[in-house]
């Protein structure tokens, strides 16, 4: 453990650097601004923190923050709540905004396809199983027969070559250590 810091913040800290990608894509698609979207994050693991707030007793903790973090964004954002899931709901795209949305991800995917190969069988694997097969690294740590940190290690390094190749620094948070 590190020296200093409870089991709660260290439990804290890696949903922090867990969750962020995925809660700044929500973010985004909320249509917040970066620097909000950030610094909302920031602010939902500070004030669990600030507040003491047990994890475990969160029945669902990836549904919990997504719905703070919406909640945050559009009371920042000056938008209710409601308002903003009925813009979800009542959202249709047009034939041809689908059609440019396909390719799109097909473009995507054969850019992911071809990053992945920069990165070790190792990393690879770790990815795929954490991505794809939706593994906890506690699962992934276990199937590769390895520690959780080598597996954390192995992720951390798989996600920092993907970032270097992708150059998303703009658009990706990286969580300082």
């Amino acid at each position: 453990m590190t020296k200093g810091r409870s089991k709660e913040e260290i439990k804290l800290r890696n949903a922090y650097e867990e969750l962020f990608p995925a809660l700044a894509l929500q973010g985004t698609i909320m249509g917040a601004s970066q620097a909000l979207i950030q610094d909302s994050i920031h602010d939902i693991f500070v004030e669990l923190l600030e507040k003491k707030a047990v994890t475990s007793k969160i029945e669902n903790f990836k549904s919990y923050i997504s719905t703070a973090l919406r909640r945050k964004l559009a009371k920042e954002m000056k938008i209710s709540y409601a308002t903003l899931e009925e813009r979800e709901l009542n959202s249709q795209l047009s034939y041809e905004t689908l059609l440019i949305q396909k390719q799109s991800d097909a473009t995507l995917k054969l850019h992911l396809k071809n990053a992945l190969t920069i990165l070790s069988d190792k990393e690879r694997e770790v990815i795929k199983l954490r991505f794809y097969d939706g593994l906890s690294y506690e699962e992934i740590s276990v199937k590769n027969n390895c520690s959780i940190r080598t597996t954390y290690n192995q992720f951390h390094s798989a996600i920092k070559k993907l970032r270097k190749h992708f150059s998303l620094s703009d658009y990706v948070h990286k969580p300082s250590k």
